[in-house]
């Protein structure tokens, strides 16, 4: 059902800011707070954008799996580097994390791997973009 699976999604956004930017553990530091959860959000929304419109360019339309797969993407993809980026460089990990699970998704579906929401791509291509994008963009 994908109202439950689009809501699923949105629920675990709003929980991806419990997660990041409480990880920090420097609640005296509301500016490293205020980062890390913007750095968060752009990323999960730059994510869901790029794998729209990747996948409206490679499947011919829109497709809303890919939306939720493209958010979530991007919030695995900056769990990581989250505190040691600027705001356009978790735009960049939103837009690559974006592009490439719509790619991994159907390379799982090729090799027949049984992976009907995409977890595969989500967690494990993007859980390795994450981490090198800290290589690519830290600052500090």
């Amino acid at each position: 059902n994908m109202s439950i699976a689009t809501l699923g999604c949105l629920i675990l956004w709003l929980g991806w800011f419990g997660f990041n930017p409480g990880s920090t553990m420097a609640v005296g530091d509301g500016s490293l707070i205020a980062h890390v959860a913007i750095t968060t959000n752009t990323a999960a929304a730059f994510g869901g954008f790029a794998a729209t419109v990747t996948a409206w360019l490679v499947l011919g339309k829109p497709d809303l799996s890919m939306v939720i797969n493209g958010i979530l993407a991007g919030l695995v993809g900056i769990t990581a580097p989250c505190a040691f980026v600027t705001v356009p460089a978790s735009a960049i990990i939103g837009i690559v994390a974006g592009i490439i699970i719509v790619f991994s998704v159907g390379f799982f579906d090729r090799i027949k791997v049984d992976d009907p929401v995409g977890a595969t791509s989500v967690h494990l291509v993007c859980g390795v973009w994450g981490p090198a994008a800290i290589g690519l963009f830290a600052v500090g």
